[in-house]
């Protein structure tokens, strides 16, 4: 009989989910950092041709022309490294919010499966990890009614482990609370 009650009160473990990697951030191609090169060449000559521009003209050589030639071969890099910089950083910043979006969706998903597990009240869900092998402390109040910060370590299945300031693995685990399931 005994056995047939264990088999009753099971507890359904929380499983991490699966989000992916954190997007990376924006990085400088290689075509970015040559075309910055090629402008800060531009500005040199530019420079240069400013500073020689007396003596063109008291020798009665044409001023305009290098000019001209040093300030497109000064721009044009630049303007192009700008846009394909600010294009990158957009698209990073998009996939950036993207999984931030499905992320807090999860969390949404995730913190009241933890709370009814537990027996727990989550005062601050939005650090609840969604990586497999992190690990955050949380605010929470405990079925004891006490509230402290206790490590939520997510390893294939959500733990809650309480006591320890540094170390989650240092910590007291919490025992999820025994529910009977339905069958």
């Amino acid at each position: 009989m005994s056995a047939r009650l264990v088999g009753m009160l099971r507890v359904e473990d929380v499983q991490v989910p699966n989000i992916g990697p954190f997007p990376e951030l924006y990085k400088n191609t290689p075509l970015v950092q040559t075309l910055l090169v090629l402008g800060i060449v531009g500005v040199v000559l530019f420079a240069i041709q400013a500073l020689g521009a007396r003596r063109r003209a008291q020798a009665g050589k044409a001023l305009l022309a290098p000019f001209v030639v040093t300030v497109v071969f000064m721009v044009v890099p630049l303007a192009t490294a700008y846009v394909l910089t600010k294009t990158g950083e957009d698209r990073a910043f998009e996939r950036i919010n993207a999984y931030n979006t499905k992320q807090s969706a999860v969390v949404d998903q995730i913190v009241p499966q933890l709370q009814k597990q537990f027996g727990v009240v989550i005062h601050e869900p939005s650090l609840i990890p969604t990586e497999d092998g992190e690990h955050l402390r949380v605010d929470m109040t405990l079925p004891d009614g006490s509230r402290q910060k206790c490590f939520v370590i997510a390893q294939g299945t959500y733990q809650i482990r309480c006591g320890s300031d540094n170390d989650p693995a240092g910590g007291t685990p919490l025992a999820p609370v025994a529910k009977v399931s339905g069958s």
